[in-house]
This record gives structure tokens, C-alpha cells and sequence, in this order.
């Protein structure tokens, strides 16, 4: 038997966003700079109970969907088609048409040991949130957008279905994690793009131990 020690025990937290990338409709990915926070929520995960003759005999818990809000100085020029805007002329833009569905990956940062979880998410359709413009006095500030993101999970084969995947870099074999990032952020001879959810669990599943 041994007692437990909390001062040896490891002391982890997640802290930071960086490595935003945005993969339109079409084309390769993009580096998303200007990220400043990616604040995950998600919508059902309820427990939903059953009852027989007033007693309850199940509880099931609903499945979750992602959601999540982006917040940043600015956002690639490919975002736009993903926020219903479109070029007519070059300069002239056509707001309040169909947003196209986006894929969307980013870092974030395990501060004590130099790591980090890549989380890629597919299906995402952003909503701009309220913006505001104020007039320009003597301290300068840069203006901040925000966009509600919504995803559709697509069927995973033998899982439930999840628009949303991380990978723990602290625990995810290293040629596991150089494979997918060489995919997601490209090398020399490939661009940069975002593997298929079965390319993604096949390759986790060809590395795994």
C-alpha cells in the first residue's frame, strides 16, 4: 500500500491557443494568426431517464454536439465565403449569402512540459457574433471579432458520430502525431489539408502499439 503524495504528483494545465489553421471548402489549409482565446462548449449531454411504473430503470445521457467561439484580431481572406460574404468584383462584397461549411484545427498549449493537444474539428458553420466600432481617441486598441461555430458530426465508423478530435501529444505515439501534423500543416511536396475522419482514425490505428 502506499499513501498518496500531491507533492510529487505531476502538475499540468492547458494554457494558450496558437497553430490556427482554417481549411476552406476548397483548397488547401491556411494559417489562421490573430487567434486570441477558442472557448469550447458544447450543446445535449443530458441524462435522460426512463421510468417504468414510477420507478426508473435506465438513464441514458444524450449524445453532445460541439460548439465553440472564436475570437480574433483578424481572420484569412478564405474565412469569408465561410461567413456568407461574397467577392462580386474584387473590393466589392456581397454580405448575407449561404455560409459554406469550414474545417478548423488549433493548439493548445500544456505549459509545464513543453507539450500540447491539436484539436481538429470538421463540419463548422461560423455565425458572426455583434461587433462594435468606436471612434479613435488617444490610447489605440485593436478591434476584436468573435464567430459562434457550430459543427456537424460526421459518421465515424465503429464510434459514435464527433465533429471534434484531439490528440494528446503527451501520450500519442510520435510518429502517430508527426504523420498527422505533416498532413494538417503540409511539408515541402504537400499542401496542407484535412485528412478525411477514416484517413484520420486509420492512421491512428497503423502507429497504434
Amino acid at each position: 500500500m502506499t499513501r498518496l503524495d500531491w507533492a510529487s504528483a505531476p502538475r499540468r494545465y492547458e494554457a494558450g491557443v496558437d497553430h490556427g489553421v482554417l481549411y476552406p471548402p476548397t483548397g488547401p489549409g491556411v494559417p489562421w494568426n490573430g487567434l486570441v482565446t477558442v472557448e469550447e462548449s458544447h450543446t445535449g449531454g443530458d441524462m435522460e431517464a426512463y421510468y417504468f411504473d414510477g420507478i426508473k430503470y435506465l438513464e441514458k445521457q444524450n449524445p453532445k454536439n460541439y460548439q465553440a467561439t472564436i475570437t480574433a484580431f483578424s481572420a484569412p481572406k478564405e474565412f469569408a465565403q465561410c461567413m456568407g460574404q461574397l467577392p462580386v468584383i474584387p473590393g466589392f462584397i456581397l454580405t448575407r449569402q449561404p455560409r459554406k461549411q469550414f474545417g478548423f484545427s488549433y493548439r493548445t498549449l500544456i505549459e509545464d512540459c513543453d507539450e500540447y493537444k491539436i484539436h481538429i474539428v470538421y463540419n463548422a458553420t461560423a455565425t458572426p457574433e455583434s461587433r462594435g466600432y468606436a471612434t479613435i481617441d488617444g490610447s489605440a486598441f485593436a478591434t476584436s471579432f468573435s464567430w459562434k461555430v457550430d459543427a456537424v458530426p460526421p459518421k465515424t465508423k465503429g464510434f459514435r458520430p464527433s465533429a471534434h478530435f484531439t490528440l494528446d501529444s503527451t501520450k500519442t505515439d510520435l510518429f502517430t502525431l508527426r504523420a498527422i501534423e505533416d498532413i494538417l500543416y503540409g511539408t515541402a511536396t504537400s499542401d496542407p489539408r484535412l485528412p478525411s475522419v477514416e484517413e484520420l482514425v486509420d492512421i491512428v490505428g497503423y502507429w497504434d502499439p
